[in-house]
């Protein structure tokens, strides 16, 4: 009987039938996007939740630039001399 040689290479090892080494592993585990997946494991889309942010962003900033614009112009017509 010959003995055979494991297929797998070793946790530790870099080789070719391993993608990623055990250190990378460990960065994919600590990966801040799947720290937002779901429970059942569909991963929460960073792009969506960015987009429903700029759709409440975006109205406050520009009403809040305007209302800063229309006090600055209404003070310095108060203080414009005559």
């Amino acid at each position: 009987m010959s003995i055979s040689t494991p297929s797998t290479v070793s946790p530790l090892s870099i080789g070719p039938d391993e993608p990623y080494s055990e250190p990378k592993r460990f960065l994919r585990k600590l990966n801040p996007l799947r720290w937002l997946a779901l429970a059942n494991g569909t991963p929460v889309v960073l792009k969506q939740i960015l987009q429903l942010g700029l759709l409440v962003v975006w109205p406050v900033w520009f009403v809040w630039v305007l209302i800063r614009a229309v006090c600055f112009f209404a003070f310095w017509l108060l203080l414009y001399p005559v």
